[in-house]
């Protein structure tokens, strides 16, 4: 949060977008819920501040049995290039949204 109120300071009207933090481990553990947590608390903290977006990057690591596969997670911490696909394509689509939306904002003439 002190990174996102420096920022904020120096550069009062640029995007920062903030990813959730990865779980880690092949089963449920404790530092996979310490990072939950982690999460939770950015994720509140962030509530109401102005063009601050967390991006959730888990979605699709985390199998229905609560495991993660070797195929995202090699060594079930860092991503492999399948993983990295599925973590960053949020945060691609939400660039490609705020880009686009600037976009369409010069392009309006003054009487629109």
């Amino acid at each position: 949060m002190e990174l996102v109120r420096t920022i904020r300071q120096k550069l009062p009207d640029v995007y920062i977008i903030l990813p959730t933090l990865l779980p880690r481990g092949q089963q449920p553990n404790e530092l996979r819920d310490k990072n939950d947590r982690v999460n939770r608390l950015l994720r509140e903290s962030c509530i109401g501040i102005n063009k601050v977006q967390i991006v959730i990057v888990d979605n699709g690591l985390i199998q229905s049995d609560g495991t993660i596969s070797h195929h995202d997670m090699f060594d079930y911490l860092n991503l492999t290039n399948v993983g990295c696909k599925k973590v960053f394509e949020p945060v691609c689509d939400l660039l490609h949204q705020i880009l686009t939306e600037n976009e369409r904002e010069r392009d309006l003439t003054p009487s629109e």
